[in-house]
């Protein structure tokens, strides 16, 4: 290694724990058939069964199970990648040091918060719009990270620009994540026959990641 190269950083524990739970169940939905057709019944988020009948306890433990079934593997390739690179850009400012927890996976305590929050805002904000939908993915978590990381840059620029230049910065990321968000929800990236994106997991995902940081930060440092 050079000197003018910097040494690479590691995986964030917390990271690789969040992908480990996003690629293991995924994988094996892929290369078997039978598995899938059970996540995609039983693991997937949904009001209603097959049958048409209601399921109101998959209502629940889905708004966390969702996050771990996908639409394919083109599917399950986009959020992991972006949940690398955003997950572990996001780690160290929601990572808590504290030496109560020796285990570098329970420093990630607020950022899985931060991940699962934002999936079940996503999941609910599905279920209100579409109460028919059937939605899996991680894809309202990832845009909790997008939102989140998006704020902090605005709030470390922030202190050396003026209120104004502020407000164009803020006006400027907003509108970039809506044209992001919309596009992802085009009929053209649909990433499986008869299924579609979720414009309201996102939307309800990048909400929780602006609005919410405040408190997750501080959940870094509390727990």
């Amino acid at each position: 290694m050079s000197e003018a190269e910097s040494p690479r950083r590691p995986l964030a524990p917390p990271v690789k724990a969040l992908l480990v739970w996003i690629v293991a169940p995924s994988l094996v939905q892929i290369f078997v058939p039978v598995f899938d057709a059970f996540a995609v019944r039983y693991l997937s988020l949904r009001l209603y069964s097959f049958s048409g009948a209601g399921t109101p306890v998959q209502a629940v433990y889905g708004l966390i199970t969702h996050t771990a079934v996908h639409g394919g593997a083109l599917h399950l390739a986009f959020n992991s990648l972006w949940l690398l690179v955003i997950g572990q850009t996001l780690a160290p400012y929601l990572a808590n040091r504290t030496v109560r927890y020796e285990s570098p996976y329970l420093q990630g305590i607020a950022l899985w918060a931060l991940f699962f929050t934002g999936a079940m805002a996503g999941g609910v904000l599905q279920l209100a719009l579409s109460p028919n939908a059937v939605l899996v993915g991680a894809s309202g978590g990832i845009f909790a990270f997008f939102g989140a990381f998006g704020r902090i840059q605005l709030i470390i620029e922030g202190q050396t620009l003026s209120s104004a230049e502020r407000r164009v910065r803020l006006v400027r990321f907003l509108a970039m994540m809506s044209v992001m968000i919309l596009l992802f929800s085009l009929p053209t990236f649909s990433l499986a026959e008869g299924a579609r994106i979720s414009f309201a997991a996102h939307l309800g995902g990048f909400l929780v990641g602006v609005l919410g940081l405040p408190l997750f930060l501080r959940l870094a440092q509390k727990v």
